[in-house]
This record gives C-alpha cells, sequence and structure tokens, in this order.
C-alpha cells in the first residue's frame, strides 16, 4: 500500500479556545496506516495564554514554534507565523493541508480523505487541492480536476485560493508560499500611517497570489466534499473584527487589483471570465463598492468631518482603482456591468461629499445602491459546471 507523508501547519495568534477546538478536531482523526500525520503549529506573539498552554501541550508528531515575542509596531505577527511554519514543516512531507486556528475538521475521517485522494490522483500530478467548505459543498461528492487557472476561471480566483483552511498543497509549494508571504513581516500590524509608509502594501490575499504564481498552469483539484472542513464561528466575532480592523483588512482587500495587475504583466492571466473575479456571492467590485460606501457613510456620520481634497482624491482614486477590472474582462455584458458600478459609485459618492454628508443624500443615493449592490449574483455553493472534469467519488 502507498503510503503518504501529511502535515497540518496551523500559524495562531490570540485563540487558545479556538484552537483547543483545532486540536482536538486533529487528534479525533481516524488514519489509515498508509498515512504519516504530523501537525505543525506557530505562536509567535499570542498573550492570552497559547504560549503556556503550547509550552505543557506534548503529543508524538507535533512540531511546535512557540515564542512569547513582544512585537513591534512595524513588525506583523501574522507573517512571522508564516515564516516559523515555512522552517518547521519538516523535510521529508509531502503534502500539507493549511488550517487557521479557527477553524476545525467537521469529520474524523477528514484528513484521511483527502490522503487517500491524493494517492489516487498522484499520476495527474496535482500540485493544489482545493478541500471545499462543508456549508459550501453541493452534496454531490464529486471531485473536479482541470489546470489551476481554468477552475479559477470557473469557479473563482477568491473561491480557491482566499480561505486559507480550504489549501492543501504538496510541501514545496507550501514552503515557498509561506517563506514569501513571510517578506511583508515588517508591514505594520496597523497602517493607520500607511500614508507615511514607504514600502509596497501587500493585497490581503498575499498567499493567493504566491501559489497562482506558482501553480497557475498546473493541475488542481476541487474536493466537492459535505464533510471535511469549516469556520468554527460563521459571523465574525468581535475579537476578529478588532484583528481585522488593526491589520487594515478591508483597506488591503483593495488592493487585490495590484494582484492582478502583477499577473497580467506576467503573462498569467489577460482576458478572464467574470467568474474569476467571484467573491462568494458577489462580484469582487460589489464587494469593493459596498466596503467603500460603507467606509464613506460612517465617515459622513462622523460629527465636523473636514472634507479636504484629498480626501476627495482619495475616494475618487479609490473608485478608479475599483474600474481597473475592466482591462480583464472578455465578456460585454460584464464590462457594461462593472462601468455602471463603477459610475453610479463614483457620482454618488462626489454628491454624498459635496452636499457636506447631507444624511438625506445618503439615505436617498448611497444607501438605496447599497441595497441593489448587495443581491448576491452567485449560489453561496461552490456551483458545480459542466463544462469540467468531473469524476464521481
Amino acid at each position: 500500500m502507498e503510503k503518504i507523508r501529511f502535515a497540518i501547519a496551523i500559524p495562531t495568534y490570540n485563540r487558545i479556545d479556538q484552537l483547543k477546538k483545532t486540536i482536538n478536531s486533529i487528534l479525533s482523526q481516524k488514519i489509515e496506516k498508509n498515512v504519516e500525520l504530523s501537525v505543525v503549529i506557530s505562536n509567535s506573539a499570542s498573550d492570552d495564554g497559547t504560549y503556556e498552554f503550547l509550552n505543557r501541550f506534548k503529543k508524538k508528531n507535533f512540531y511546535i514554534h512557540n515564542k512569547k515575542k513582544k512585537f513591534k509596531n512595524n513588525e506583523n505577527f501574522q507573517y512571522f507565523n508564516f515564516e516559523n511554519l515555512a522552517s518547521t514543516i519538516p523535510e521529508n512531507t509531502d503534502w500539507v493541508w493549511w488550517v487557521g486556528d479557527d477553524d476545525f475538521f467537521n469529520s474524523s475521517n477528514s484528513v484521511n480523505y483527502v490522503a487517500q485522494k491524493i494517492i489516487k490522483y498522484k499520476s495527474e500530478n496535482i500540485s493544489l487541492i482545493h478541500a471545499c467548505q462543508t456549508r459550501r459543498a453541493t452534496g454531490k461528492s464529486i471531485d473536479i480536476k482541470d489546470t489551476l487557472f481554468n477552475l479559477c476561471n470557473k469557479f473563482g480566483y477568491h473561491e480557491l485560493l482566499g480561505w486559507i483552511s480550504s489549501l492543501v498543497l504538496t510541501k514545496d509549494i507550501m514552503k515557498r508560499t509561506l517563506q514569501e508571504c513571510s517578506k511583508n513581516k515588517f508591514l505594520p500590524r496597523t497602517l493607520a500611517n500607511k500614508k507615511g509608509f514607504k514600502e509596497k502594501i501587500p493585497s490581503a490575499f498575499t498567499h493567493s497570489i504566491e501559489i497562482f504564481k506558482q501553480c497557475s498552469n498546473k493541475n488542481a483539484l476541487i474536493l466537492d466534499h459535505p464533510n471535511l472542513i469549516d469556520p468554527q464561528d460563521f459571523v465574525q466575532t468581535k475579537e476578529t473584527k478588532k484583528q481585522w480592523t488593526n491589520d487594515s483588512v478591508g483597506y488591503r482587500y483593495s488592493l487585490i487589483i495590484d494582484d492582478f495587475l502583477e499577473l497580467q504583466k506576467m503573462g498569467l492571466i489577460n482576458k478572464c471570465s467574470s467568474n474569476f473575479f467571484r467573491y462568494l456571492s458577489y462580484k469582487y467590485w460589489d464587494h469593493l463598492a459596498l466596503f467603500y460606501i460603507s467606509e464613506l457613510l460612517t465617515i459622513g456620520n462622523q460629527k465636523e468631518i473636514k472634507i479636504t481634497q484629498f480626501f476627495i482624491d482619495k475616494v475618487e482614486q479609490q473608485w478608479i482603482k475599483l474600474s481597473q477590472f475592466n482591462q480583464f474582462l472578455e465578456s460585454s455584458y460584464d464590462l457594461k456591468q462593472l462601468s455602471h458600478v463603477f459610475q453610479a459609485g463614483l457620482n454618488y459618492s462626489m454628491l454624498y461629499i459635496n452636499s457636506g454628508f447631507k444624511t438625506e443624500i445618503g439615505e436617498l443615493l448611497l444607501d438605496k445602491f447599497k441595497t441593489l449592490i448587495n443581491i448576491p449574483t452567485h449560489s453561496f455553493k461552490l456551483t458545480i459546471s459542466d463544462t469540467v472534469s468531473l469524476v464521481p467519488n
């Protein structure tokens, strides 16, 4: 029987209760004899008891990088965790499943199921596996195989590469991805001072672009199975919202267009289906438009906001950045839809600002526009397409 050396890699920060649930879901896994499982955890900065818990935790085949480091304002613990994971993953590992510390395996057969699929498709030279989130699976237990680019073009770049807990990669690709991402470890945790920050600010999806660079033309596999992995919290917690605010994740979402421009410059993407830019139930530009408008309404609801030319230019530049998606779209229909979102969003934003943030203008234009673009354009499920290679379970 062919064997596989399989690792689970977990970066963690101040989520001791969630981490314990993640670890318990790993300990409950039923692993066949041909699977050699190891678990790699990196904690670089937690101050909630995670350090003490991991310091006492002794289990066979657990490789733990555990430090009680205090980070400076110009250091980002997330990327230090990535660097430490890369150096801690055992060299003899074949494949690695990257798992968030607030997610969990919701079946005792999750790891074994994926490992056996890797063995089954060994001759296909698969480089990446997307393990479908349970609540997004269709329930058909179907394997979908194609190049990564083709799968992204049918199901979405963000859909396949955004959520780290769906990503199972060969060891070499995983380590290169972690190492490349860790180059951003001196990115300030908070980008409130980003106006004076001279280095290039990465998007919120540095891991996605690094994986795509390595795998776009390689074979990948989607496992549309209903019992693999899920988030522990389906609604963002207060702690996560605070962390995302500190890490300027909302602002960095908008920078994904820079990732696409870089991929275009490298010749890895050109004209794409609009599905390539799917973001859960929306298009990516709808998601950004909602973010821009919500941010502007929040500012407008504050008292005594001084409207400067710098502020006006910043808002205008946001919408212009959103319009840059047009150079990637192959369909005239999609181009038309994008242009409507761009033009209406820009015009309504400027009317609201020029009115001095009048509540009536916000409610009449921006709130109603938000309601319109908030209408889903996709099912929440990771929809199956008849045009891809489908292999029954």
